[in-house]
């Protein structure tokens, strides 16, 4: 994943492009006792790869494949943290009992 091309089209910022940081952030969910491993997507230009308002959009990679969602950043970086594809159908198994079946690509 890491240098990995991604892209994502967001309700705020539209359409952007970067790549994976090889830095991983730890985001606390308060409130849950929660704690993702979250990736962090660097825009290619200076604008934020995501903002406030973006929350929820798919990650996709060059194959087209989903990479994760967005779920937030500092908002005076070009950086977004995102969480992984894997994390989130984990926990769609743990809460429900049920598995997550992706389409095909």
């Amino acid at each position: 994943m890491i240098g990995s091309h991604v892209y994502k089209i967001g309700n705020k910022t539209g359409f952007t492009r970067g790549e994976v940081s090889q830095f991983k952030s730890e985001i606390n969910m308060e409130g849950t006792g929660k704690v993702y491993s979250a990736w962090v997507a660097k825009s290619f230009d200076d604008n934020p790869f995501a903002r406030r308002g973006d929350s929820g959009a798919l990650v996709w990679d060059t194959k087209e494949a989903w990479c994760g969602l967005i779920f937030g950043g500092p908002s005076h970086e070009a950086v977004s943290y995102f969480i992984p594809a894997e994390a989130i159908v984990r926990d769609v198994k743990t809460l429900t009992g049920g598995n997550l079946v992706l389409p095909a690509s």
